[in-house]
């Protein structure tokens, strides 16, 4: 059994993190739309504030894992499962860590899908620098001796 104040110490970390992971969840979700968009400057602005709320969501993380390494337990999942079940019969810090669990696994599926938006953005803008610089589309962008492709007997757009 672990001290009361290092108990409530952990369930308000873990309920300040299930805080800023719920926030967390809410701006990946707005992202979509923007990084489907065009404004590069709106996509790195958003870009910076989801940066900045991971850092503080690493912040928590790294709190919690002082409070548990504290109370004599590994920081990995196995000793936090062994200190949650130290807290018993006060069933409050499971609760909020099974919560937290289920909020982490939607923020990474929300981020898997930005990724997969913005990398297909990339493609498509790199497909048009392509074109532009008269490169083969979905060829090679290099040849086996390391020299760029281009058509046939074709000019760039820039120089036409």
């Amino acid at each position: 059994m672990i001290a009361e104040q290092a108990r409530e110490q952990l369930v308000q970390t873990l309920m300040a993190e299930i805080e800023q992971t719920d926030r967390m969840v809410e701006l990946l979700r707005q992202s979509h739309a923007i990084f489907s968009g065009r404004d590069a400057a709106l996509i790195e602005r958003t870009a910076a504030i989801i940066y900045t709320e991971v850092e503080k969501l690493q912040a928590l993380e790294r709190r919690r894992e002082a409070l548990v390494t504290g109370c004599g337990f590994s920081a990995d999942k196995q000793g936090i499962e062994a200190c949650l079940s130290a807290c018993l019969p006060d069933e409050r810090p499971r609760e909020l860590w099974h919560r937290l669990l289920g909020l982490a696994t939607q923020a990474r599926s929300l981020n898997q899908i930005n990724a997969g938006i913005v990398e297909t953005s990339r493609r498509h803008a790199q497909k048009a620098l392509n074109l532009i610089r008269g490169q083969v589309p979905g060829g090679e962008l290099y040849s086996r001796g390391g020299l760029t492709r281009g058509y046939a007997g074709s000019r760039s757009l820039a120089k036409a």
